[in-house]
């Protein structure tokens, strides 16, 4: 699963910003990749991440252009 945002789609937080993407399959364990983007340039991201559920809530200082990677273990 992919979910593309922009700066403005961030929530703003008493200590910064927020991004939530629902996952569909909340029992397996996911691996998340954030990326930046800027223009043609991708850069992949280390994003603090908490998983509550079914809830992916990304937490950064500055919003960006971006775009997160769930994969889901097949296990």
């Amino acid at each position: 699963m992919t979910k593309h945002f922009e700066e403005k789609d961030w929530i703003q937080v008493s200590d910064g910003f927020k991004f939530e993407v629902e996952m569909q399959e909340h029992d397996k364990k996911p691996i998340i990749q954030t990326y930046q983007t800027d223009g043609n340039t991708f850069r992949h991201m280390t994003v603090p991440t908490i998983i509550v559920e079914n809830i992916i809530r990304l937490e950064v200082n500055r919003p960006f252009n971006g775009y997160v990677v769930v994969i889901f273990d097949k296990e």
